[in-house]
């Protein structure tokens, strides 16, 4: 690992005030789960990839509703491309990666098919990695990115208006 990469990122957390949840992952080194904004719902990971030591791998994740998925079957077919070239474009930001998942974690395929969920991530690599400022704004990037693809699902899928403090009726998931 490099040197002392999680107990950095750990202690930078802290610092900046999030509470944390270690969580145990087979998959990963480690894995961390926050609260952001801090004292949100909104469960983002901060993860140790096994393959690579020196990266951390910040993602956020929401599981489309069912009344998002029932809005969109009511779209005809250029109003669905529309609204996907639309959700793309909002996730598609530097420096982040995304993925449109089916309800079975695979990829969407058909490039008219509305996903189950949606991920947005980025990697961070330790020699790059040396600020808690720039850590922080790496969480925010993240965040905002996905904020704008569930902002764009909202818009253009309907379903019950955000709850009370803004909340979007979207179930978020673990990675």
């Amino acid at each position: 690992m490099a040197s002392g990469l999680k107990e950095r990122v750990e202690r930078w957390l802290r610092e900046i005030g999030y509470s944390i949840e270690v969580i145990p992952d087979p998959s990963a080194a480690w894995r961390i789960q926050i609260n952001h904004p801090i004292r949100s719902p909104n469960k983002m990971h901060i993860i140790g990839p096994k393959e690579a030591d020196d990266a951390v791998l910040i993602a956020i994740a929401a599981q489309v509703s069912p009344e998002h998925l029932e809005g969109f079957e009511r779209l005809d077919v250029d109003e669905r491309g529309a609204f996907l070239w639309q959700l793309r474009h909002a996730l598609n930001q530097p420096p982040c990666d995304y993925q449109l998942l089916r309800a079975n974690g695979q990829g969407v395929s058909d490039p008219l098919e509305c996903p189950s969920n949606l991920q947005v991530s980025t990697v961070r690599f330790a020699d790059g990695l040396v600020t808690k400022d720039d850590f922080s704004r790496t969480i925010g990037t993240v965040y905002k990115i996905w904020l704008a693809g569930v902002m764009v699902v909202q818009e253009r899928l309907g379903g019950p208006a955000p709850g009370a403090g803004g909340r979007f009726n979207f179930k978020k998931i673990g990675l």
